[in-house]
């Protein structure tokens, strides 16, 4: 029997729950509006994903790139469970140090209805363009001649 997605128990999914799923915005990322509201395994977050608030980003140390792997039937329309079953076993030990992650890039395998995707896992001082936010840090963009 071929497994597609890791087991993960409604316990670990509540436990997860605090890492968000983001959208990327040219270079940024932004959240999704209403994600409280999506139901973790039974809805795709990605579907209707509306980007709200300000734009963010991390230090580039800050960030780790993980590849899933998803059943899709026509459309790619991944769960929280789905991503959060694949960093507990991608990161064991490290899983609980991102606050956000942005699954990006899904590509079919081969001829079947599966597919994988780019997560970009996210964490530490988030940077906002342009000022400095309680624990949000400055991030000034380069010179154009530079």
């Amino acid at each position: 029997m071929h497994i597609r997605v890791p087991p993960i128990t409604d316990e670990q999914v509540a436990q997860m729950r605090r890492i968000e799923p983001v959208l990327r915005d040219v270079g940024m990322f932004r959240r999704i509006k209403d994600i409280g509201q999506v139901h973790p395994r039974m809805e795709s977050f990605l579907w209707n994903a509306e980007p709200c608030g300000e734009k963010f980003t991390f230090h580039v140390l800050n960030q780790a790139t993980i590849i899933t792997q998803h059943h899709s039937c026509i459309w790619f329309k991944p769960s929280l469970a789905e991503v959060y079953a694949w960093m507990r076993v991608l990161m064991p030990d490290t899983w609980h140090l991102f606050d956000f992650f942005c699954l990006e890039n899904p590509q079919r395998i081969g001829c079947s209805t599966d597919c994988t995707a780019t997560c970009t896992v996210l964490g530490g001082t988030r940077l906002v363009a342009g000022k400095t936010e309680g624990d949000m840090t400055e991030l000034v963009p380069a010179p154009d001649n530079e």
